[in-house]
């Protein structure tokens, strides 16, 4: 193996072109003030070495970063990678760019990389908390760096956040399957998430004003086999106990459901079993039937929790505010056939 080439530094691009060091600083950051002469020199020296330069080390010395950190729990959840879209779009805008890194729903992870973070002197940091504890977030925010929530609120109000208006996503649900005559739901939910507690919350309150008769059924996270598992134990179950409607909490876990319904073939969706999901993720209405699901504007919210955090940063007089973001149910065939 060849021995990997010293890194070109600014010193070597001043002794290339004949110029000073000063000079090759005007050149990067304020060429207006070096003559067509010198600045072709300096560019020509740059492109030879393949000098690139240390923006990080410039920003730290001016107290002003371009990174943004984002910290998300399900790295195989598409509704994150749908808010980190919003996040990084609305980042290029204003010309900063984004870190992110995954805590896989572990407290202590999510610790460390808060940590790490503030290590690289971010700008900020955006986090979608899995739990409803953010001390470790409030902890950050308190020794200068600051903190926006993004899919849930901030249950102290001592921070900036932004969600879907979660109890109006069970409000939604509800509604809907009531209106086409369901009267027996299971409602599947992972346990231990804020989002998915008070989208139950808003459903069960709705089904209970409306005398229908609500089962809940928790699993351990939202993903495509925890659906598969709940519809598995519906077809093994006895008869007179299975659901005329199924709600999940999740896209991913409807689309599991789904799955296992229509390839077994003894249950007709939605003639039987209405299904419904949350998220509205990109792909849910491709799914084998097109599944009705409650729309949350992950991309918006994105681009809000980084408006959230420039106005922080901006604003002398900034008081941290909660936002929640009016769902939208998007019909389809799983429930209306």
């Amino acid at each position: 193996m060849e021995p990997r080439a010293p890194r070109v530094g600014i010193k070597d691009v001043a002794k290339a072109a004949g110029v000073s060091v000063g000079t090759v600083s005007h050149v990067l950051n304020r060429p207006e003030m070096v003559s067509e002469r010198r600045r072709a020199a300096v560019l020509t020296a740059i492109e030879e070495l393949g000098y690139v330069p240390n923006h990080a080390a410039r920003q730290l010395k001016a107290g002003s970063s371009r990174l943004i950190g984002y910290l998300f729990p399900n790295p195989g959840n598409p509704y994150f990678a749908a808010l980190n879209q919003g996040i990084i779009r609305e980042a290029e805008r204003l010309d900063l760019f984004v870190m992110s890194a995954t805590s896989m729903g572990d407290y202590e992870r999510r610790r460390h990389y808060l940590s790490l973070f503030e290590q690289q002197r971010a700008r900020g940091i955006i986090v979608s908390p899995k739990h409803s504890d953010v001390s470790a977030e409030l902890a950050v925010s308190r020794r200068g760096t600051p903190v926006v929530l993004a899919s849930a609120p901030d249950p102290t109000g001592s921070l900036c956040s932004v969600a879907s208006d979660d109890f109006a996503v069970g409000l939604l649900a509800c509604e809907h399957l009531y209106e086409l005559g369901r009267r027996k739901i299971l409602l599947v939910a992972p346990g231990g998430q804020v989002s998915s507690e008070e989208r139950c919350r808003g459903f069960e309150e709705t089904a209970r004003e409306r005398g229908m008769e609500v089962r809940l059924a928790p699993v351990a996270d939202a993903s495509i086999d925890a659906g598969c598992r709940i519809a598995e134990g519906i077809l093994d179950g006895p008869a007179d106990q299975r659901p005329d409607a199924i709600f999940c909490t999740s896209d991913m876990l409807a689309i599991g459901v789904l799955q296992v319904l229509v390839s077994d073939n003894r249950l007709q969706v939605p003639a039987d079993i209405a299904v419904m999901g949350c998220d509205d993720l990109e792909f849910s209405d491709s799914t084998i039937i097109p599944l009705t699901s409650v729309r949350q504007h992950e991309d918006r919210m994105g681009q809000m929790a980084v408006q959230l955090l420039e106005e922080e940063l901006t604003a002398p007089d900034h008081v941290h505010s909660s936002v929640l973001i009016p769902p939208v149910l998007m019909a389809r065939a799983s429930t209306l056939g």
